[in-house]
């Protein structure tokens, strides 16, 4: 959903849900790595490794649309506060 917002358009809600977003994929992470190190099952341990690469991704693509909101609301605030560079 969020993916698809264009930052500009983006409403205070919609970055808290980006970041949630965000978030749960990141703990889908380390719960795939969890499961990694206590698996000997190589395939499974490709195809977590695969989707840990793949859901990394996808958060990064979420708190990059929320960088940018904050970065177009703000503006040189953000900067000056040592920030998005």
């Amino acid at each position: 959903m969020s993916r698809f917002i264009n930052q500009r358009d983006m409403s205070a809600l919609e970055v808290y849900r980006c970041c949630s977003e965000a978030r749960a994929i990141l703990n889908l992470c380390h719960a795939a790595a969890w499961t990694i190190q206590n698996t000997d099952s190589q395939h499974a341990i490709k195809q977590l490794a695969d989707d840990i690469g793949e859901a990394t991704r996808l958060a990064s693509e979420l708190l990059d649309q929320v960088s940018d909101a904050i970065e177009r609301h703000e503006g040189g605030a953000v900067h000056a506060a040592g920030g998005a560079t």
